[in-house]
């Protein structure tokens, strides 16, 4: 007999819920009635900006623990990959005993399966568990089917123009922008190198749109793919390049030039860099407004070409760095031992942290 969970349902379960139709016989009647089943194991999971997870169509809260998203995360990226117990392990436990970082790990995924008990299979649409654990590995079951907006970003961008527009669509922000596993030096590796990858990716689909957008006379459009750019990361010449040249063939040449000024202090206050000449090329052109003699989508500048790339781009010291000499010393010879991996300054807040490790990076 249908319970009645699955017997009666208000209208907002059923717009939240995948509803199946089925006919039951009650053994009371004999009588053969439309029953509405929910199927539930729907999984969403959002990493590009804000992490995000839902299940079936209701957001999974706040976890116990931030090993539990963070293992989910780790695992959903990677759902071809089988993981050795000992490597997730030392990935969000490094440096526990190994007994306490494998009780970790159990109750890690006891409570992930709580939370997500089971997801809806790949071809059948029956109901299987999300995660697949021996006591070698775990991995994402297979035949499971969750919605991950990293996956179909991958996807989606090598899917020439509207692929590229679908993907950029889905990019949020930067992935897991507000996710951190502090205890975790190597989760935070992982995660900053999949962060700057992504925003490459990111902003060099922003840019061809930008740049098919100006072709086809779009400007305002252009203006918009290339603010997105700007949003993302502020010091990109080749998106202000591209802001300003499509605010000036709109007609708005003093927003274009504004841009340009902007640029100008922002390079100078965060890197103690002036542009590049072709961007100052494309800012006296506009000034003389002399840009309709020159061709669309005027080639956008790149800082390796053709002059020296700044060894970093750390913000310009305002006042000199005086003495540490012994602590740049130690710092230095860390640094440049080939075993060392990780080198962390701390102190009490206020002592100079920060700008002693800018001036050893620079």
């Amino acid at each position: 007999m249908a319970s009645k969970q699955q017997m009666f349902m208000t209208k907002e379960n059923y717009r939240e819920h995948t509803v199946v139709n089925v006919q039951r016989r009650f053994f009371f009647t004999n009588q053969i009635v439309n029953c509405y089943i929910v199927r539930m194991g729907s999984l969403k999971l959002g990493v590009l900006g804000p992490f995000e997870a839902a299940l079936d169509g209701r957001s999974l809260g706040r976890f116990r623990t931030k090993t539990v998203p963070a293992l989910l995360v780790y695992l959903a990226c990677q759902p071809e990959t089988v993981h050795r117990r000992e490597h997730l392990m030392t990935l969000l436990w490094p440096g526990l005993p190994q007994k306490s970082a494998q009780a970790n790990l159990r109750q890690t995924l006891y409570l992930l399966r709580q939370a997500i008990p089971t997801v809806n299979e790949t071809k059948e649409g029956e109901q299987v568990p999300l995660l697949l654990a021996d006591r070698q590995t775990v991995q994402v079951n297979p035949h499971a089917t969750y919605d991950l907006d990293l996956l179909v970003f991958e996807k989606r961008i090598n899917e020439g123009d509207a692929g590229r527009e679908a993907a950029v669509a889905l990019y949020r922000g930067d992935f897991l922008c507000d996710f951190y596993l502090p205890d975790s030096a190597a989760f935070e590796e992982w995660t900053l190198a999949r962060r700057e990858e992504l925003r490459r990716m990111a902003l060099e689909a922003l840019e061809s749109l930008a740049g098919e957008a100006m072709s086809a006379g779009a400007y305002q459009t252009a203006a918009a793919y290339a603010h997105r750019q700007i949003a993302l990361d502020g010091l990109r010449e080749s998106a202000h390049c591209q802001l300003m040249e499509a605010l000036a063939r709109d007609g708005r040449r003093s927003e274009a030039l504004a841009v340009y000024e902007s640029l100008v202090e922002n390079l100078f206050e965060e890197l103690a860099m002036e542009p590049s000449p072709q961007t100052d090329s494309l800012a006296e052109i506009i000034r003389e407004n002399q840009l309709e003699d020159q061709v669309k989508t005027i080639t956008l500048v790149r800082r390796d070409e053709g002059r020296e790339l700044p060894r970093h781009n750390l913000p310009a010291d305002r006042t000199p760095f005086i003495g540490r000499e012994q602590e740049l010393d130690e710092l230095a010879d860390l640094l440049n031992d080939p075993g060392m991996r990780l080198v962390t300054i701390v102190g009490p807040g206020g002592m100079g942290k920060t700008r002693l490790a800018q001036t050893l990076a620079a």
